[in-house]
């Protein structure tokens, strides 16, 4: 279902008012009713780790470079970066762990050695607003255009135009924009909505270990 049917959806089934013909310019009911769709698009994005939103990419380790742009659509990292797999010749595989700042300063004003970066922390944003990445320790040259790879959710944008389309389930949408718009009303306290949006994940939590996985038999 695209935007102006979610937001029809809401204010005829939910409110009772007459279809809208676009969402562009929206003002009044109509501006209210796309505005509490949006905001709990929002809160359902944070709520998950949602497979639909998940993403890869990575970082090309540079010599004496210690800060790196990450992707300009992410929301956050999940759950670390991490380095490729070996090809069995090498036993150790580097892992990369993300510290808060008190580890991280602590940590790197001890430990002088260059090499393989292992931990990292987010920090700052670059010239274009991008978030930005800083590892330790910092590469050396036998480093050099090492990638280090990361998963991430990624950010979305609002519904804006009568044709967008929303990752998230319609009935979610419709019945958590309606509570938005009692909430702002006065007549929905704001835990409410946190339960709904709670249970919304738990029911897919538990859907996701329900999968079963047929076991492979050697014939």
């Amino acid at each position: 279902m695209d935007a102006l049917a979610l937001c029809n959806k809401v204010i005829v089934e939910k409110l009772r008012f007459s279809t809208i013909s676009t969402i562009v310019g929206a003002t009044g009911l109509a501006k209210q009713v796309l505005w509490a769709i949006n905001e709990i698009q929002r809160e359902l994005a944070g709520a998950y780790d949602w497979n639909d939103l998940k993403k890869k990419t990575s970082i090309t380790l540079a010599t004496g470079t210690d800060l790196y742009s990450l992707a300009s659509d992410l929301a956050r990292i999940i759950p670390e970066p991490y380095y490729q797999l070996d090809d069995g010749t090498v036993d150790d595989v580097a892992k990369f762990v993300i510290v808060n700042d008190e580890y991280f300063l602590n940590h790197s004003a001890v430990d002088v050695t260059a090499g393989k970066p292992y931990i990292g922390r987010e920090f700052g944003r670059d010239s274009s607003n991008i978030k930005q990445l800083q590892v330790y320790s910092i590469p050396t040259a036998a480093h050099n255009g090492t990638l280090l790879y990361y998963d991430y959710i990624k950010k979305l944008t609002d519904l804006s135009a009568n044709a967008d389309v929303s990752p998230f389930e319609d009935n979610w949408l419709i019945e958590g924009a309606y509570m938005k718009i009692k909430e702002s009303q006065g007549r929905l306290k704001p835990e409410n909505i946190s339960d709904y949006i709670n249970d919304i994940v738990l029911g897919i939590q538990k859907n996701v270990r329900r999968k079963r996985v047929l076991k492979y038999e050697d014939t």
